[in-house]
């Protein structure tokens, strides 16, 4: 309703301005080129709000202009809208003015309101939008960013990490996800209850988003040091796949650490999981216990990395 009537009320105010004022109006008449432009420019802005989306895909098919699309059209439209209201307000508070009884108009008046009341909007919209855009920047600048990548793993852009949560599967990241089997164990934990897929069901420990301009080996040996206190320790890629489910869109890297040494098995922070043996994991595959993910990645782990632990 509310953007009805913000569309309605320039038109109207434009056939006043063009039908009412040249004959009516003292102070209206002899502003009138100036109004009839600033009228004008409120309708026309007002039509280029409505087809926002039209023009914008209208741009984007420009190979030239698509890079400018996705980048300023946004921000464009935004600011065309306050400029918008900030003109229809200026106009109606000139015909507000025409309206009062004779004796409250003067020429000193008529100088605050043309054009001191429009140059007054117009460094109100520049003050505004440098603020905003101040705290922006300061927001972006403490932004966590995430790569968008295709399915080949390639970055292909970037996103923040808010966004990303808001745009379900818009974007495709990377995330590591790490296997610790010590003796042919594989070591599981419950999933935290804020996890986005499986929460409170049984998975790795070691799980972590990649982040911009971070690397696959970085991230490994971050997600090693939260989940055990040691970035250290031998890890090797298994495989990747990708994982799309509940708004959630990635391509997973899979890397097993195999640990033989009792030592060091115990220098390690583990807390709430317990080593699984094949048998235990098998007979709860299906019901609910485990992740998705892990169930998935299972299959493949018995007939590689804990088959040859069994050679081995």
């Amino acid at each position: 309703m509310l953007q009805f009537v913000m569309e309605i009320v320039p038109l109207a105010l434009f056939m006043i301005v063009i039908f009412y004022i040249p004959n009516n109006a003292t102070f209206l008449h002899r502003q009138f080129p100036t109004i009839v432009c600033e009228a004008a420019l409120i309708l026309a802005l007002s039509l280029l709000y409505r087809n926002k989306r039209r023009i914008a895909g209208a741009l984007r098919k420009n190979k030239l202009l698509r890079k400018l699309s996705a980048l300023g059209m946004s921000e464009f439209f935004y600011l065309s809208k306050i400029l918008r209201n900030a003109l229809l307000l200026h106009l109606l508070i000139i015909l507000v003015y025409e309206l009062l009884p004779g004796y409250c108009h003067s020429s000193r008046m008529e100088r605050v309101i043309m054009p001191g009341v429009l140059l007054l909007l117009l460094v109100a919209i520049l003050a505004f939008e440098l603020i905003r855009l101040a705290l922006i920047n300061r927001k972006m600048r403490s932004e966590d960013w995430l790569p968008i990548i295709n399915e080949t793993g390639s970055v292909v852009g970037k996103v923040a990490l808010s966004i990303s949560q808001t745009s379900g599967e818009s974007y495709l990241h990377p995330i590591v996800r790490i296997a610790l089997i010590y003796k042919g164990l594989l070591y599981l934990k419950e999933r935290p209850a804020r996890a986005t897929v499986d929460p409170h069901k049984l998975d790795y420990p070691f799980e972590k988003l990649v982040f911009y301009r971070h690397t696959l080996e970085e991230v490994v040996g971050n997600a090693l040091e939260k989940g055990c206190g040691n970035r250290n320790l031998p890890v090797k890629f298994v495989f990747r796949y990708h994982f799309s489910k509940q708004n959630i869109n990635r391509l997973i890297y899979l890397y097993t650490c195999r640990i033989d040494n009792e030592s060091l098995l115990n220098s390690l922070h583990l807390k709430n999981g317990k080593f699984w043996p094949e048998r235990q994991i098998e007979e709860n595959l299906g019901l609910g216990v485990f992740s998705e993910c892990f169930e998935k990645e299972y299959e493949i782990l018995k007939e590689t990395v804990l088959l040859a632990e069994k050679v081995g």
